[in-house]
């Protein structure tokens, strides 16, 4: 019994992002003090089932037992696409009755649809809070519905999990309703089902998830209660690669500039990955890379190169620099027609490893090659003519033999 219950605590942390102390404080004979119920909010309206494509978000509720899952589709009344970057009101937009305690980490959702009743009994049941893309399987939040923001075409439910049950996912279908238009310049039903989407479609349909998602967290990606300016720079840069949405991309690099600081560290911090991305990030939204929030991130960046060629972090915390930040930092350099000097580029491929792959960090022990890792120094060492063309072909080598009929990775 004890064990269900540990593993019951621990699912119930990841739900809904509370530490263990405000869970322990209920009990069988505590009743929580509940706070004001959530509405939805102005411009949202819900309709049964699940939603069209880019439509808005689909939020279901499963009681378990006999009864069937609530199913809602959240829009907006002015026919834009739904997205909220608190997933916790979109399930009040949604028409359900959500009423949480708050604790010193949050609000802890109790009750939904009146269920269970007490709630905040321990044991006993309890919400678990899940996710999905579309048909995609479940899975259990990592952060609380408050933190979680909901984006367009993806769903978010809450499962009434039994008591001594580490969790059950919602029962319902992560499927979307199918767009009727073909999309493509022929019909449908004379499209082959193994016939590829066109490419240009595809790149399309990825740039706009990726707008959807930036859209969802006022593009400000936040993790766990800290802002990740990281995945943030990550998404501009690669809408900055498709040319499309550029003011999604623009929009999610203002976040970065206006907080550069936090991200590649300050007094006396200061952390290579962190300075090459933002670099590459200027660059790649045509901003200047040596005033980009007041710091000039190419002087930063030469300043954060040893003499080994490594750049390393400067920190009371250790350093964590590795091959993706030194290869970030060669093409920054080069891009900023600076240029990498021949010690980066031969610290770099000391990471390369006989099957022509690269290390995450180079080692003086066993070489364990990582595609990552590799696609991000096969980067560099085509910015730079520093590098070899043997290099560079084992490289390629290597990525290709990795690469699947599938076409990935």
């Amino acid at each position: 019994m004890l064990t269900t219950h540990l593993r019951r605590v621990g699912a119930a942390l990841a739900a809904a992002a509370i530490g263990l102390p405000a869970l322990a404080i209920t009990t069988a004979s505590a009743e929580p003090v509940l706070d004001p119920p959530l509405t939805a909010a102005a411009g949202t309206s819900w309709t049964d089932g699940p939603c069209e494509v880019g439509a808005g978000v689909t939020v279901v509720v499963d009681m378990q037992g006999d009864a069937e899952a609530g199913v809602h589709c959240v829009t907006n009344e002015d026919g834009t696409a739904y997205s909220s970057p608190n997933a916790l009101q979109t399930f009040a937009d949604a028409g359900f009755a959500v009423e949480t305690e708050t604790t010193t980490y949050g609000p802890m959702i109790c009750k939904v649809e009146g269920a269970p009743d007490p709630c905040g009994q321990w044991p006993g049941a309890w919400w678990g809070f899940y996710t999905a893309d579309a048909d995609a399987a479940w899975t259990m939040a990592g952060a609380g519905a408050h933190d979680t923001a909901a984006a367009t075409d993806t769903f978010v439910g809450l499962s009434l999990v039994p008591e001594d049950s580490a969790g059950i996912e919602p029962r319902a279908d992560t499927a979307l309703l199918e767009d009727e238009t073909p999309g493509d310049d022929e019909p449908a039903e004379e499209r082959g089902d193994d016939e590829p989407a066109d490419a240009d479609a595809a790149v399309v349909a990825a740039a706009d998830f990726l707008s959807r998602e930036l859209q969802a967290q006022d593009h400000l990606f936040v993790n766990h209660g800290f802002n990740d300016y990281g995945l943030t720079a990550d998404f501009a840069l690669a809408l900055a690669a498709t040319g499309l949405n550029s003011e999604d991309a623009a929009s999610a690099g203002q976040q970065v500039t206006a907080n550069i600081l936090e991200y590649i560290g300050t007094d006396g911090e200061r952390y290579a990955g962190a300075t090459a991305k933002s670099a590459v990030l200027a660059l790649s939204l045509g901003m200047d890379s040596t005033d980009f929030g007041g710091v000039d991130l190419i002087a930063a960046l030469q300043d954060l190169e040893t003499e080994s060629g490594r750049f390393s972090d400067v920190s009371e915390w250790g350093d964590y620099s590795n091959t993706l930040g030194q290869s970030l930092a060669i093409i920054a350099l080069e891009g900023a027609g600076v240029g990498a000097s021949q010690s980066a580029v031969d610290y770099l491929l000391d990471a390369q490893c006989d099957d022509g792959g690269f290390a995450l960090t180079p080692t003086d022990g066993t070489c364990l090659s990582d595609p990552d890792a590799t696609s991000f120094a096969l980067q560099a060492l085509l910015a730079t003519p520093c590098a070899t063309d043997a290099s560079i072909d084992d490289a390629l080598g290597y990525l290709v033999g990795r690469q699947q009929e599938s076409g990935g990775l």
